[in-house]
């Protein structure tokens, strides 16, 4: 699986990726960078992610997470990308990744890449209430669209769980119990978590996330 994502990335993704990755300092919506392929692989395990299981990417760039997911494991995979020019990269890539597979037909049935707002498709807000896993690599998102994802928070289904990267949920002020009351208002629990080195594309120390579970 690593060397069919590989390939194909090297085909087509690599040719723009100093393009894809540059940082845009007025619109930290578009900043980029990538989860390493070990990391998504721990994920999908922990949440024992598997065929009938329906994952998703909020803000899913070329789309390598949604790709491994439904190569690694057979789930229906979901990606929504608000840069126009990423979401292009990442149909040239699941084009390029099918016919290098055995699993053209498990590609191009499992795997739906949406250019959008994770904030205001009606599809992308129907996959996240039909997730088992959803995964949001927000660390650059700015603190009013963080809390924005209480929506998405709210849509989750019981027995869903959101990765994400940054705090979703802070208590308005310093005493724990407030952030429990709102945790419990939004119907979820939180467990913060770090990584094993080398998780992310942007540094090779370990990251810390937050597993939101319905």
């Amino acid at each position: 699986i690593v060397s069919i994502l590989n390939h194909a990335y090297n085909t087509s993704v690599s040719p723009a990726i100093n393009r894809l990755k540059r940082a845009k300092h007025f619109d930290l919506q578009k900043t980029y960078g990538e989860l390493e392929k070990s990391f998504v692989s721990s994920l999908l395990a922990a949440h024992s992610v598997s065929p009938g299981s329906r994952f998703v990417d909020l803000g899913s760039g070329v789309g390598n997470i949604c790709l491994q997911a439904a190569l690694e494991t057979g789930c229906d995979s979901y990606g929504c990308e608000l840069d126009a020019q990423r979401h292009q990269a990442a149909e040239a890539y699941l084009q390029q990744a099918g016919p290098v597979s055995r699993a053209t037909n498990l590609l191009s049935r499992n795997v739906s890449l949406e250019c959008g707002d994770i904030f205001r498709s009606k599809t992308c807000r129907a996959a996240i209430e039909g997730a088992d896993l959803i995964v949001c690599s927000n660390f650059k998102l700015p603190e009013e669209l963080i809390q924005k994802q209480e929506e998405h928070l709210r849509w989750m289904k019981p027995g869903a769980r959101m990765v994400s990267f940054q705090p979703i949920v802070k208590g308005r002020t310093r005493r724990g119990k407030d952030l429990v009351v709102m945790l419990g208002g939004l119907g979820v629990t939180v467990t913060k978590e770090t990584s094993s080195p080398n998780a992310a594309s942007w540094t090779g120390s370990p990251v810390t996330y937050w597993t939101y579970s319905k």
